[in-house]
């Protein structure tokens, strides 16, 4: 599993990996790759932004990875501020 700036890239082909995926979230889209971006403010994890593919191995390419961190970030001063 890469680290990619806190987050974390999961391929499901590997049957160890399937392993540590919940048993809801297979009974609910069955994903074949996901991604899970922690939420920070106040130097905790308050939230996670989830997302999966289920047709086929999911890629993020440099400029969406900017984006999505631009995005998370937004959210945990949006959130960090509203406390």
């Amino acid at each position: 599993m890469p680290i990619l700036g806190g987050s974390k890239t999961i391929g499901l082909h590997g049957s160890q990996a399937r392993t540590s995926i919940p048993d809801w979230c297979h009974e609910l889209t069955d994903p074949r790759s996901l991604v899970l971006f922690p939420i920070i403010a106040n130097n905790s994890c308050i939230g996670m932004i989830y997302a999966d593919q289920v047709d086929r191995h999911a890629t993020i390419d440099a400029q969406e990875f900017k984006l999505l961190m631009t995005l998370i970030r937004q959210a945990s001063l949006a959130i960090q501020q509203r406390r």
